[in-house]
């Protein structure tokens, strides 16, 4: 006698029925993410809650299969990625937890480590707005782990910026909702002086002391701090230190 289902069993056995229609192909991206292509239409299906439903009632597979079917105009009425657009943006733990919360694991946003309590997350930039990019979502651009980071930096480093204040404290301006995350920009990485010291305290602010003396040190935490305290989309007022090659919490 088998035993019961997998988590593969069930992305296999969905992937047939759908596969069984006419005009559909569908391809498995990964366990319980498969990707369904029409005559006109691309999208995906995040399998991970019809499985969690299997999982509590096993006698329901072929109603939660027959659902999943069902789906198929959602999954493949999806917006289209336009890679040129998908750029990195600086969020904080707290923040990426937050818009994980009840999502599967194929839906849980894009990120990789940064420095401090920083990670990087991926965005769909839509002129007025962002998009936050899911696994689902960059599985349909065909990109794996590093290309996928090298493009949205790619991407970045098309973002006019400039530098304006007056010393000890500078400040970096690329059109707001990516100020901070230029961070990660090569146009500003590849003219800071090691030792330079950096804070993100929002997601529209980034500050810099390229000579941090004491006092300089001093005026660019107390900036971040008050940055911190008073806006919206918080960062972090920790800050940074550029070694000539990567940021790391400053010591």
């Amino acid at each position: 006698m088998s035993g019961p289902i997998t988590a593969d069993g069930f992305t296999a056995t969905v992937a047939a029925a759908l596969g069984a229609l006419d005009g559909v192909t569908v391809t498995a991206l990964r366990s319980l993410a498969l990707r369904v292509e029409t005559d006109d239409r691309v999208g995906t299906l995040d399998l991970t809650w019809a499985w969690r439903d299997v999982q509590r009632d096993p006698a329901a597979l072929d109603d939660v299969v027959a659902s999943a079917v069902e789906a198929l105009p959602e999954a493949t009425h999806t917006e289209r990625l336009d890679p040129a657009q998908v750029l990195p943006m600086l969020r904080t733990i707290e923040d990426l937890a937050r818009l994980s919360t009840g999502r599967g694991g194929a839906a849980h946003p894009r990120s990789r480590p940064f420095a401090g309590e920083l990670l990087l997350g991926l965005v769909h930039d839509q002129g007025g707005s962002v998009r936050v990019l899911s696994a689902l979502d960059t599985d349909r651009l065909g990109l794996a782990d590093p290309a996928l980071w090298d493009l949205a930096r790619r991407n970045l480093a098309r973002l006019p910026l400039q530098v304006e204040g007056a010393l000890p404290v500078l400040q970096v301006l690329a059109g707001g909702t990516f100020d901070a995350t230029c961070l990660w920009h090569p146009g500003l990485t590849d003219r800071l002086p090691a030792g330079c010291l950096a804070a993100a305290p929002a997601r529209g602010v980034l500050l810099l002391a390229p000579a941090p003396d004491a006092a300089a040190r001093a005026e660019l935490a107390d900036l971040a701090r008050e940055v911190h305290a008073t806006r919206a989309h918080r960062l972090s007022p920790d800050l940074l230190a550029w070694d000539g090659a990567t940021w790391a919490a400053a010591t």
